[in-house]
C-alpha cells in the first residue's frame, strides 16, 4: 500500500510541476528563446543531471537486445514530444494547450489496450469520462483570460500539441517493458541520452539567433526551472511512477494540470477559487480511482484456466 501511495505522489508532483510549467515555458517565447533553442538547452542539460545522478549511483548496463526499444522511446518521448510542445505552446495559448493535453491517457489506454497491456473495462472508460469532463469545465471556467498571450497560430500549435500528446502515449506505452526490468535511473537516463542524440543536430541550428546578453535574470530563471523540475524531476517522479502503476494510470494525472492552472491564476489574484473548481476536482479524483484499480478477478471453477491480469 505504500509503494502504491508512493507511486500516485510521485505522478502527481509531476503533474502538478507539468501545470505550472505552461505558465513558465510560455514566458520565454518567443522573445527571448525561440521554441528550438529552449529545446536544445532543456534536453542537453538534463542529460548531463541524469547522467551525473546516473553515475554517483551506480551505472546499470543495458541489454543490446534493448538499445532499440530505448531509441524509440527516446525518440518518441524525448526529441519528437519536446519539440512538438515547445512549438505548439508557442503558437497557441496554455488554455488551448491544456485542453488538446487531456486527449493523451485516451491515447495511452488506446495504445496500450491494443498491445494488450491494459485490460478494457466499463468502470476504466467511466473514469477517463470524469476526468476530461473535470478537466473541460475548469477550462471552460477560466475562459480566454489567457487569450491575449503571444498566439500567432492557435490550429497548428493544438495540431502540434496533440502531436505531442500521441508520442508521449506511445513513449508510455513502449518504456512500461523496460521499467520492470532496468532501474528508473537507467531507463530515463539512457532514454534521455537517445533523445538528445536524437533532437540535438536540429534544435542547436537555431543557437545563434538568440541574443544571450539581452536575456534578462528572471528568464533564466524560468529555463532552469523548465530543465531542473520540468525535465530532470517531472520526468523522474513520473518514472518512478512508472515502476508500479499502469501507463494509463500515470498518463491520467494529465487532468490534475488543468486544476494546477487554475489554482496558479487563483495565487496571482487572476480567479478566485469556485465551487466549479471544487467539483473539477472532484471528478479528476474520482476519474484516477477509477482508471487506476485493478478488476476483480472472476471465481474460479475446476476447469478454469488461470487468468492473466494487469
Amino acid at each position: 500500500m505504500r509503494k502504491i501511495f508512493k507511486a500516485h505522489a510521485a505522478v502527481f508532483s509531476a503533474n502538478f510541476i507539468y501545470g505550472v510549467n505552461f505558465f513558465i515555458a510560455k514566458g520565454i517565447m518567443p522573445d527571448y528563446f525561440s521554441p528550438e533553442a529552449a529545446i536544445f538547452f532543456r534536453i542537453l542539460v538534463a542529460t548531463l543531471l541524469f547522467w551525473a545522478f546516473f553515475i554517483w549511483k551506480g551505472a546499470e548496463l543495458i541489454d543490446r537486445k534493448d538499445i532499440l526499444r530505448f531509441m524509440v522511446c527516446g525518440l518518441c518521448g524525448v526529441a519528437v514530444n519536446q519539440i512538438m510542445f515547445f512549438k505548439g505552446l508557442n503558437l497557441s495559448t496554455p488554455v488551448n494547450s491544456a485542453i488538446i493535453m487531456t486527449s493523451s491517457p485516451v491515447i495511452v489506454f488506446a495504445f496500450a489496450a491494443l498491445l494488450k497491456q491494459e485490460k478494457v473495462s466499463w468502470s476504466r472508460m467511466l473514469g477517463i469520462v470524469f476526468g476530461a469532463t473535470g478537466a473541460l469545465l475548469l477550462i471552460t471556467q477560466k475562459g480566454n483570460a489567457l487569450a491575449g498571450l503571444h498566439a500567432p497560430n492557435v490550429w497548428l500549435g493544438n495540431l502540434l500539441m496533440l502531436g505531442n500528446a500521441s508520442f508521449f502515449a506511445v513513449y508510455l506505452a513502449l518504456v512500461k517493458p523496460l521499467m520492470k526490468k532496468y532501474d528508473t535511473m537507467t531507463v530515463i537516463t539512457w532514454v534521455f541520452t537517445f533523445g538528445c542524440v536524437f533532437a540535438l543536430p536540429y534544435t542547436g541550428q537555431y543557437l545563434p539567433d538568440v541574443d544571450f546578453p539581452n536575456i534578462p535574470l528572471n528568464i533564466w530563471l524560468s529555463l532552469a526551472f523548465v530543465i531542473v523540475f520540468t525535465t530532470f524531476l517531472a520526468y523522474l517522479l513520473n518514472t518512478v511512477g512508472l515502476q508500479t502503476l499502469r501507463a494509463s494510470t500515470v498518463s491520467f494525472y494529465i487532468y490534475a494540470q488543468p486544476l494546477v492552472a487554475g489554482l496558479v491564476n487563483v495565487f496571482l489574484d487572476v480567479e478566485t477559487f469556485t465551487l466549479t473548481m471544487l467539483f473539477s476536482f472532484i471528478l479528476v479524483c474520482s476519474g484516477v480511482f477509477l482508471v487506476g484499480r485493478k478488476a476483480p478477478l472472476p471465481a474460479k471453477s475446476p476447469v478454469d484456466q488461470p487468468v492473466e491480469t494487469t
